[in-house]
């Protein structure tokens, strides 16, 4: 039988659960050629929700898609090569290169070296105006392409291109700020980078699209469902007490639920229970101990163990005076200091004034456990 849960594995819209306003408003908004900026954390299913919406355009016809992970890019050369390669292949011009170059990269196809079989583009120049020149006909190509099916481009983690190369970010804005056929979505999870480049009055992209901020976990209602069905159609089932625990340990968050549920039906033989999904996540701490050890080594002060041991227990940060004479805080500035901090490290996240909850739900466990 096949582990029905996946992890870390191509999009499968049978898995694909909820998100159906989220999904709803995408599709609204590429439809009538607009751009978009999704942001949130990391893990909470940002990339499966534009493989969704790609998927629901694939049944109109009338689009092309493509997607591009920022993060696999070390140069900005390699990123206009593979957008250039992309471009092609889904193009009607595949096979007549030499054409479809000249075509749309009239002042820097020279610049490309072609290898064929399959056939292959790549960027070679040293010279920063030649690079930048490449980088804006690259761009100009999918509104171009648009006439007869639209294009929609989504770029994930597009905030690492502050980090390869942060001048080609206002050249983006120019270059699609006027395009009226091809749609844009980018996102992102690094929201103090991603503010200088969306969200700041200063920013390149200030008020230029739309914007989905992606802070929920799935409904647990919606889980439930998913548990029961995704049991019971592998041959296995799954108690009311094995689905309560599932959820209470995993919030409805997507990737903690898929890791816990692929763990507990891989040790199930017929029917999962509470037990089964303990043992699940004993495992699961386990085989991150050395990883989650290492993460606490790197907390420093009393007060960034305060504020994970009491979101660990489900508990507020302490801001209250009461809260901070129960820890032993003097200086509130040094509590306000650990949260900063802890964000930066990516341990924690915030979800509204004085409200966080911890990023990675298993080291949530793991400190909580230490507590006991």
């Amino acid at each position: 039988m096949k582990n029905p849960f996946i992890v870390g594995r191509q999009f499968d819209p049978n898995s694909f659960l909820d998100r159906e306003q989220e999904t709803a408003y995408l599709l609204e908004e590429v439809e009538q050629q607009g751009n978009m900026v999704i942001y949130g954390t990391r893990r909470l299913g940002k990339t499966w929700l534009i493989e969704k919406v790609f998927y629901e355009l694939a049944k109109q016809k009338e689009f092309k898609t493509l997607f591009f992970d920022i993060q696999q890019y070390p140069t900005i050369s390699f990123f206009i090569s593979d957008f250039v390669n992309k471009l092609y292949q889904s193009s009607s011009f595949e096979g007549k290169f030499e054409y479809f170059f000249k075509k749309f990269l009239p002042k820097t196809h020279t610049y490309f070296s072609i290898s064929l079989g399959p056939i292959k583009f790549e960027l070679h120049t040293q010279n920063n105006n030649d690079l930048y020149q490449a980088f804006v006909e690259a761009l100009q190509i999918p509104e171009k392409l648009s006439s007869k099916k639209k294009y929609v481009i989504a770029f994930d983690e597009f905030q690492e291109f502050s980090v390869i190369d942060d001048s080609v970010i206002p050249i983006f804005r120019s270059q699609i700020q006027h395009q009226k056929e091809a749609s844009y979505i980018f996102a992102g999870s690094r929201e103090s980078m991603l503010k200088k480049i969306f969200f700041s009055k200063n920013a390149p992209f200030f008020k230029a699209m739309k914007q989905l901020h992606l802070t929920n976990y799935l409904p647990l209602s919606s889980c439930s469902k998913y548990l029961s069905k995704s049991f019971y159609n592998s041959g296995k089932k799954i108690s009311p007490d094995g689905i309560e625990t599932i959820l209470n340990i995993s919030k409805g968050h997507p990737l903690f639920l898929q890791l816990l549920s692929r763990r507990a039906w891989q040790k199930t033989e017929s029917i999962c229970d509470k037990d089964i999904v303990e043992a699940a996540l004993t495992d699961e701490l386990s085989t991150r101990r050395y990883e989650y050890e290492t993460l606490y080594q790197c907390v420093r002060t009393k007060e960034q163990r305060i504020v994970l041991f009491s979101l660990a227990m489900d508990d507020s940060v302490p801001f209250s005076q009461e809260g901070m004479n129960r820890y032993g805080i003097v200086h509130p500035n040094s509590l306000n200091r650990a949260v900063s901090q802890l964000i930066v490290m990516d341990f924690i996240e915030k979800l509204d004034r004085g409200k966080y909850r911890f990023s990675d739900l298993f080291f949530k466990e793991f400190i909580r456990r230490r507590m006991l």
